[in-house]
């Protein structure tokens, strides 16, 4: 039998097997007549098409209607569930799945996921864990512990006592701080400099917008690696380009960081997930930062399996 483990953090879902991450799907959907796109393909048409994209589904996985509903997708857990189909697919079609789900999740969201994976081609789930456990349990010292994390519209920050074994506490959720936020307020300087350097605004056409929003990540990544980054866009037979130094992106993202840093506490050893690693100088911001790579979670399932693993039918929620 074989079993993958799930991490359900909407900003990008990641799917590991026995020995690393095999697949990362961000927590789009888009409805079309015929059918539901998920993931990378979905979020590649947020602004081409936003009254059809959705990003809240796992978040607020419930069965209230959606505003627009179709033959395909009435409620969030519609959505959820076309997602969990393609994480299926393409990680290879494995038996079992041991899900890492936030802190936030209800224990309605997590029956109704239990439920999903019951319809799904999976044979069945075979664990649920906090995120957060998880990962303290392959990373974190003895102490008191507070794991950060980013979703796509939210802050996590997890209170937790770390001993003979991880205890969780506190949940904290700091809304309207998440991946989105982060990458809007990127978009809007990077349209800006263009503007300044080019006259032309990226953001003032859809196509030209999606095109800016899809080069973010590796924009983000040359600043990281200490360059300046080049962010080229075609439109009507012209190619626009304009640098971007860190410093422009820093200065956008200070208010997203301040309110960060202000949910803080200002002692303790800080968690911190490589989502919010991947935006300069934030780690440098965070007293006591303790930077988390991206497989600790899985790690963490996987030294613990015996400890979350199931035989029975029902699954306790390990926090």
């Amino acid at each position: 039998m074989t079993v993958v483990i799930i991490e359900l953090n909407d900003g990008e879902i990641r799917v590991a097997d026995d020995h690393e991450i095999i697949l990362r799907s961000p927590g789009f959907a888009v409805g079309h007549n015929e059918n539901i796109e998920v993931g990378t393909a979905a979020a590649r048409q947020a602004r081409l098409n936003p009254l059809a994209v959705y990003d809240r589904y796992w978040s607020n996985l419930n069965q209230d209607p959606l505003q627009n509903p179709s033959a395909y997708a009435r409620h969030h857990a519609d959505l959820a569930y076309a997602h969990l189909l393609a994480l299926h697919e393409q990680s290879g079609e494995p038996d079992e799945v041991l899900f890492a789900v936030p802190g936030t999740f209800s224990n309605d969201q997590l029956a109704l996921l239990l439920g999903l994976v019951e319809a799904s081609p999976f044979n069945r789930a075979v664990g649920l864990v906090d995120i957060s456990v998880a990962t303290a349990a392959s990373v974190a010292a003895s102490g008191y512990q507070v794991h950060v994390d980013l979703h796509l519209h939210r802050l996590l920050i997890t209170h937790l006592t770390v001993d003979e074994q991880v205890t969780r506490g506190e949940v904290q959720v700091v809304d309207g701080v998440g991946l989105s936020e982060m990458f809007d307020l990127t978009a809007s300087a990077i349209a800006d400099l263009f503007i300044r350097q080019t006259r032309f605004d990226p953001q003032h056409h859809a196509e030209t917008e999606q095109l800016l929003y899809d080069q973010i990540p590796q924009c983000l990544q040359t600043l990281l690696e200490g360059s300046d980054a080049t962010v080229e866009i075609p439109y009507q037979g012209i190619q626009y380009d304009t640098k971007v130094a860190v410093d422009s992106v820093r200065t956008a993202l200070a208010p997203l960081y301040k309110r960060i840093v202000e949910a803080l506490p200002t002692s303790d050893t800080k968690l911190v997930s490589d989502r919010l690693a991947n935006f300069p100088g934030l780690i440098g911001l965070i007293s006591g930062a303790q930077l988390v790579p991206a497989d600790s979670v899985f790690e963490g399932c996987r030294s613990q399996l015996q400890k979350i693993h199931s035989q029975g039918p029902t699954l306790d929620f390990v926090t």
